[in-house]
């Protein structure tokens, strides 16, 4: 077993117990793991080495993407981000551990699957070939599909679960965008396409529970005038037993620009949001002029600054905060501490939202250690709300994809988990405690883990009583395993051999059986 290792970031890389494991490339298998991997499977039962804790009972749902193209070989989707969403399921269930998986058969999917190439509609990144560009009548029939809300159905990145109340609990395969899928947890079939009943043209694709109950909580863009008026934001609450478009509306409010926001934070009684100078054209002439590419319509506003929009959960009050300029798109966690917000967020360079995934770069990491990462330093922002002050600070080197405890979202807390990615394939996973600056580490040469899901032991008494589940690709054996880690320790405590691999992926959740309701 390779040693742990710790990883300094800002274009540092200290190897602590091997000085020289970083003068060649750490990148063996990393193409196979960017491989379309499409296949349906339905409980494999897995062999584990190691002791998984008895407590672990219930359902490991990770999504990601995990196919580019199809039998014609045209109009290969040209970033990972595009790739259609697959959803895997571990389920721990008595000592035994299956293991399922099915991409998610939203209609333009099995459309292309049947035509044999992609069909007409939304993309985040242009074509690698002029020649596959949508033609005039192409754009068209994508412009048909604008009012259904058809335009963009891939679900790739996450998933949630309202609470079904008294009802079976609806299960959603979930992105930025305001059309999601209600899957079948048991088959991971697509039940229906749930769509908003307004003109809203983007939600998170990190929904939040309201600390100290079972609603959840979103915002969308919602469009006024048909589309010709402003676009305002509506935050939304979704209590146990309401429906996809039952959620109360908690507040309204005109933004100063339409940011590009994956994530928003929560306290006991706040929603933060961070609108920073990434901003998006929504009209429809500039997405029929950039070929309906959505990430060709991004722009980064320099003499901007990022606003910070603070509504109240209990009055629907908004305020108004503002900081220099800076880019996200995964916050941590924040709280309240003595008439000040603490918002934790984890910092990316904003130049490579639309290119890092493009896979003629995330397929190539250089040859020879360069030490380059999109992380910027970890940053908290103090929001003092009676003036509405904002202090900036900062946490210790960049990382991302954070996991915490979510019995401490919310609420003052210690201890994150992240990823960190250094020339796209040398990969660690961290454990920080931000309270008292000690961090452990683990890393394995020619290993690419993924984001950490934190399960909470029902009788633990820390904060980090617990463990953590991660997916890992052996490059040298061009295979997947499931990881299971001590939170604590931070250290491995099980792992079994997934007979088929998972790509790169995004998030996931884990559900206890015993919170969830079905009929």
């Amino acid at each position: 077993m390779e040693p742990i290792l710790k990883i300094l970031l800002l274009g540092i890389l200290a190897p602590l117990l091997q000085p020289n494991i970083f003068t060649t490339s750490q990148s063996e298998g990393w193409s196979s793991y960017l491989s379309d991997r499409p296949e349906t499977f339905q409980n494999v039962s897995l062999t584990v080495r190691g002791d998984v804790p008895a407590w672990l009972q219930g359902i490991f749902l990770r999504s990601g993407a995990a196919q580019l193209g199809f039998a014609s070989g045209r109009r290969n989707l040209s970033s990972w981000m595009d790739g259609w969403g697959k959803l895997y399921k571990i389920q721990f269930s008595d000592g035994e551990v299956l293991y399922s998986g099915r991409m998610v058969e939203v209609p333009n999917y099995l459309e292309s699957v049947e035509k044999g190439e992609l069909v007409p509609q939304n993309t985040l990144c242009k074509f690698d070939d002029e020649e596959d560009e949508w033609t005039f009548w192409e754009k068209l029939q994508i412009l048909t599909k604008v009012p259904e809300f058809r335009s963009f159905e891939n679900v790739n990145p996450a998933s949630w679960k309202l609470d079904g109340g008294s009802n079976e609990d609806i299960f959603l395969a979930v992105t930025d965008n305001t059309v999601s899928a209600r899957i079948d947890i048991d088959t991971l079939a697509v039940l229906e396409m749930l769509k908003p009943t307004e003109i809203q043209i983007g939600q998170s694709t990190h929904w939040l529970l309201e600390p100290g109950t079972r609603n959840s909580i979103n915002w969308r863009y919602r469009m006024t005038y048909g589309g010709l008026g402003d676009i305002y934001v509506d935050v939304l609450r979704w209590r146990p037993g309401d429906g996809y478009n039952d959620a109360e509306v908690v507040a309204s409010f005109l933004p100063d620009k339409v940011s590009v926001m994956h994530c928003f934070s929560i306290t006991e009684n706040f929603v933060i949001f961070f609108f920073t100078p990434l901003v998006m054209k929504v009209d429809l002439w500039t997405n029929w002029s950039n070929n309906f590419h959505l990430f060709e319509v991004l722009n980064w506003e320099e003499s901007s600054r990022t606003t910070f929009y603070i509504v109240n959960l209990k009055t629907g009050e908004v305020q108004l905060a503002h900081s220099d300029p800076f880019f996200s798109v995964h916050q941590i966690n924040s709280y309240e501490d003595d008439g000040n917000i603490i918002l934790d967020l984890c910092q990316v360079s904003h130049n490579n939202m639309a290119d890092y995934q493009r896979m003629k770069n995330f397929m190539n990491p250089p040859a020879e250690f360069k030490g380059e990462s999109v992380s910027r330093p970890t940053a908290r922002f103090t929001i003092n709300t009676r003036n509405m002050e904002v202090a900036k600070s900062f946490l210790g080197e960049g990382f991302d994809f954070p996991t915490i405890n979510e019995a401490y979202r919310g609420l003052k807390y210690c201890i994150v988990y992240g990823w960190v990615s250094v020339d796209y394939s040398i990969i660690t996973i961290i454990k920080r405690n931000i309270c008292t600056g000690e961090e452990a580490s683990w890393h394995k040469k020619n290993h690419y883990p993924s984001e950490m899901t934190f399960v909470q032991d029902p009788e633990g008494k820390s904060e980090d009583s617990g463990v953590l589940l991660t997916l890992v690709y052996d490059g040298e054996a061009q295979q997947s395993y499931l990881m299971v880690m001590d939170a604590e320790t931070f250290l491995p405590v099980a792992t079994a051999d997934l007979p088929y691999p998972v790509p790169w992926s995004a998030h996931g959740n884990f559900f206890m059986d015993s919170q969830i309701k079905r009929n």
